[in-house]
C-alpha cells in the first residue's frame, strides 16, 4: 500500500492502528495531517475533539513535521487516537486507562511504547509502505530580530518602539531621533 501523500498515509495508519483498540472501541470521524501542534513546538502530536470542528463530529489530528522515523509516528498516531476514542484533551484516568490497554507505557504526556505494542506496529510498516514525509528542523530557523528599534532625544533619553516616533521627550521637549543600526 504505497501513499502518495503524508495525509493518505496517515489515514492507511490509522485504520491500521484503530485495530489494536478494544473491539467495542468506536473512532470518530477522522482528518489527519502534518502541522504544528497549537502552543507547543516541543508536542510531536494533538488531537483537535469535535467541539472545534465546523461539523462538531470530525476530530483533527497532527502529526508534528519533526517526526520523521515512521515507527514513531505510529507511536504517536496512537497516542493521539486514545485522545479520540476517549474525548478527553488531558491524560487523566479515562486517557490512561484506553493507553495503557492498547500498550503506551507512562508518562502519559510521552506514552513511550511498550515491546509489546512495537511488535503489533512494526509489520504495520510493511503494508504501509515508507513515510512520505521529509522532516523540518527548528535549528536551521533563522531567529527574527526584534522590530523594535532604539530611538533617543538630545538629553540622551531612549525609547525603545516599533515602526516610527513622532514624540518629544518629557525630560528636554526635544524630539526623538532613531539611532543608526
Amino acid at each position: 500500500m504505497s501513499s502518495r501523500t503524508r495525509e493518505e498515509w496517515l489515514e492507511s495508519a490509522a485504520s491500521l492502528v484503530s485495530a489494536i483498540f478494544p473491539e467495542q472501541t468506536k473512532l470518530p470521524p477522522l482528518k489527519l495531517s502534518v502541522g504544528w501542534p497549537k502552543g507547543s513546538r516541543k508536542a510531536i502530536g494533538q488531537c483537535w475533539h469535535p467541539q472545534h470542528s465546523k461539523d462538531a463530529e470530525t476530530v483533527a489530528v497532527f502529526v508534528s513535521p519533526v517526526v520523521e522515523e515512521p515507527l514513531q509516528v505510529l507511536v504517536t498516531l496512537a497516542h493521539e487516537l486514545c485522545h479520540a476514542v476517549t474525548g478527553v484533551s488531558g491524560h487523566g484516568k479515562a486517557f490512561q486507562h484506553m493507553a495503557g490497554r492498547i500498550g503506551l507505557l507512562p508518562p502519559w504526556t510521552a506514552t513511550p511504547a511498550s515491546e509489546g505494542l512495537l511488535e503489533v506496529l512494526r509489520p504495520m510498516l510493511d503494508v504501509l509502505g515508507p513515510y512520505p514525509h521529509v522532516q523540518l528542523s527548528m535549528a536551521q530557523r533563522k531567529k527574527q530580530a526584534t522590530r523594535y528599534k532604539l530611538w533617543q532625544c538630545a538629553c540622551g533619553v531612549k525609547v525603545r518602539r516599533a515602526g516610527t516616533l513622532n514624540a518629544t521627550c518629557n525630560d528636554c521637549g526635544k524630539p526623538f531621533m532613531k539611532e543608526s543600526a
